[in-house]
């Protein structure tokens, strides 16, 4: 079986997308997540790291670049560009500068893909730098072709097969699809004084530089035989046992129902560990979840488990913290005298304020406690009472306490080793001596496990996404709102459906988080919690089916613009700021001026 690499010798694979909001390509979203689907298994399985820049900058991409010296291994970007430069976010690049910035990747970088427009143009720069294949393109593309070209090439990488193979099979596809001209391999710089539009040929070429023969043969490393996708704990793995038993135990006690399930599970005739896992991940609403997942699936002990655990952490203190907030901003739109100290305030400002630096160590965990003062102030009963008992337990200077021993340990991982996602689509170098990482893994899914198992009752509810709202109207009656929701619990099998009919109208594209048991007579508008614009969910920005959740992580007071980060790779982040609209401005763009306006008009309610 294969073993896994640290993050520091991986190769990397770094894809970068830019778009232009004035002419919107509308497949770079498929193209991003063709190509994620492909390579994301060979990342979760420790032996590339694939590293992804939705919105693309100068700025973003020489970071990166500088984060990963001699691990380069393919460079891909996506969006408007020419013979000379890349359209990126805030400014275009030009071709000779990136040229030379990647001529220092020699020992590391197979090939550089530049899926825009007449990006030939620069291949001449690139190999003059030691560059040792290019795929660029001689004419302008069209936009679900450059799409299918791109994803059919990663498909075929992440078969096995070789550059070279992968270049022919995304030909053979394009071709296949309807279009018969092959493209051109060119070697060198052969291509002359070719005319810059084909006539006969596809616009993709393949161009060599000195040494790319040996280039075409290259493959991704081979995939670890991983089993299936929440594998029994093995000796490898043993350390996931404290993690599973302790999670069993908290989510047994806050449920019932799940307390049968484990012990039918955990038979002692035919024990099936995998099995609990599996459980465990489909019981924890989908942001935990997924990092649960993540961490029982990992073997290799080094510092990027301990950045998982700590990501673990941190998503499950982000959940309840904007469960707080979004409950709050509730109360306060509907008792404006609610009463709120000038220290409270500033606390709550702070959380909407922060930059990315501020938000590597920030106590999520103390903001909850601040929102629980106010509501207990106030006589407010919180969406999830439970919380009142946790703020309780966090605040009773008690030094004995198990749980709050959990959190200190953690508090003090994080501080020692701040966990992504900031700065964003960075890998943090080694910053502990390897003799400890072993250690700190073991202590850190122990605690880690009393963290999770005391708030097992975070069972009781689960997120949904708000896909659409359609207006249903007869004449001479009410309006009724069908609804459409995905359910974001059950992780291993996917999100489900459903449709409901309803007088009141809610947020369309929001994240919802319901009860799970509705007690009798509880109105409809208890049921759930309106976590946006702090948590939302990608598909619904994008007119999308396959739910991506992001959380609220830091705001840019230069640029004005508030940062989201995925819950499934803190890498990926989104950028929502408010730009002018008009009659032809994306539904996209509108969607992210109403998060941007949301925010700002929070942050407004709590100046006094």
């Amino acid at each position: 079986m294969a073993t896994g690499q640290s993050a520091a010798d991986r190769p990397v694979v770094y894809v970068t997308f830019a778009n232009d909001q004035n002419e919107f390509l509308e497949t770079l979203k498929a193209e991003r997540d063709g190509i994620a689907a492909a390579l994301q298994p060979y990342d979760d399985s420790a032996v590339i790291q694939y590293s992804l820049q939705t919105a693309a900058s100068i700025d973003l991409i020489f970071q990166r670049l500088g984060e990963i010296p001699d691990r380069l291994a393919i460079f891909h970007y996506a969006g408007h560009a020419s013979g000379e430069s890349l359209h990126l976010d805030g400014g275009d690049a030009k071709g000779a500068g990136l040229a030379d910035r990647f001529g220092l990747f020699k020992s590391s970088l197979k090939l550089v893909f530049l899926n825009g427009c007449a990006t030939r143009g620069q291949v001449a720069a690139l190999i003059a730098r030691g560059v040792k294949a290019v795929i660029a393109t001689a004419a302008p593309i069209n936009d679900a072709m450059a799409k299918d070209f791109s994803v059919g090439f990663y498909n075929a990488l992440a078969d096995g097969m070789t550059i070279g193979d992968a270049f022919e099979t995304a030909t053979a596809l394009v071709k296949t699809k309807g279009d018969s001209r092959a493209p051109q391999a060119s070697r060198g710089f052969s291509w002359g004084g070719m005319p810059e539009t084909p006539t006969e040929a596809l616009p993709w070429g393949l161009y060599l530089g000195e040494g790319g023969e040996a280039v075409l043969g290259w493959t991704l490393p081979p995939l670890r035989d991983v089993g299936p996708e929440l594998s029994p704990p093995t000796e490898v793995n043993a350390v996931n046992e404290a993690l599973r038993n302790a999670l069993s135990e908290g989510l047994s006690s806050a449920n019932p129902g799940f307390a049968a399930v484990v012990q039918d599970l955990s038979n002692p005739w035919s024990p099936n560990p995998g099995a609990v896992q599996e459980a465990i991940v489909d019981k924890l609403p989908a942001p935990i979840a997924e990092q649960v997942r993540k961490l029982f699936n990992q073997e290799v002990e080094d510092e990027a488990r301990l950045r998982q655990l700590l990501q673990t952490y941190d998503v499950t203190l982000r959940l309840f913290c904007f469960t707080a907030l979004a409950q709050l901003w509730n109360e306060m739109d509907s008792s404006p005298g609610l009463r709120i100290t000038q220290d409270q305030r500033d606390r709550l400002r702070k959380r909407l304020e922060l930059t990315a630096d501020d938000a590597k160590c920030y106590d999520d965990f103390g903001l909850i406690v601040t929102v629980m003062q106010i509501f207990q102030a106030n006589g407010v009963q919180p969406f999830m009472p439970e919380c009142v008992k946790l703020a309780a337990e966090l605040t009773n200077d008690r030094p004995d306490d198990p749980v709050e021993l959990a959190h200190a340990f953690m508090e003090d991982l994080r501080a020692r080793l701040p966990a992504s996602p900031a700065p964003p689509n960075v890998e943090p170098a080694p910053s502990l001596p390897p003799d400890q990482v072993k250690a700190l893994c073991a202590e850190a899914y122990g605690r880690l496990g009393v963290v999770l198992a005391d708030l097992g009752f975070v069972t009781r509810y689960f997120p949904v996404t708000v896909k659409r709202i359609e207006v249903r109207k007869a004449r001479n009656e009410d309006a009724k709102y069908l609804y459409t929701e995905f359910a974001l619990d059950r992780l291993t099998r996917g999100s489900t459906a459903a449709r409901y009919l309803r007088t009141m109208i809610s947020d369309s594209g929001c994240v919802l988080l319901r009860l799970g048991r509705i007690p009798p007579g509880t109105p409809l508008e208890k049921t759930y919690l309106n976590l946006t614009p702090f948590v939302i969910d990608q598909s619904s920005i994008y007119d999308d089916r396959v739910s991506s959740l992001y959380f609220l992580t830091s705001y840019d007071p230069d640029e004005k613009a508030y940062r989201y980060v995925s819950v499934v790779d803190p890498r990926v982040d989104l950028t929502a700021r408010q730009v002018p609209e008009d009659i032809n401005t994306p539904d996209s763009v509108r969607t992210l001026n109403d998060l941007t306006v949301s925010l700002d008009a929070f942050k407004a309610s709590l100046t006094p």
